[in-house]
């Protein structure tokens, strides 16, 4: 099983590195094949009520393929 961290690059003060941190202590200790970082662009909850240039939820789509993993 994958954990998937989702962090905003503008999220809280410090938010951003604690997440590197920890997703870098995970992958020392060798567990580098079950965690997947993905850095949105915004603020913390910028992707609730956006949508894609198709209209469709991006907040549903990163869901959706946490789901299918």
């Amino acid at each position: 099983m994958k954990t998937v961290f989702d962090v905003s690059d503008n999220d809280m003060q410090n938010r951003y590195e604690q997440t590197m941190f920890l997703v870098s202590t995970l992958k020392h200790f060798g567990h580098f094949e079950k965690v997947q970082l993905k850095v949105m662009n915004g603020t913390h909850c910028a992707y609730v009520g956006a949508a894609d240039q198709n209209g469709e939820s991006v907040l549903g789509k990163l869901a959706t393929e946490f789901i299918n993993r």
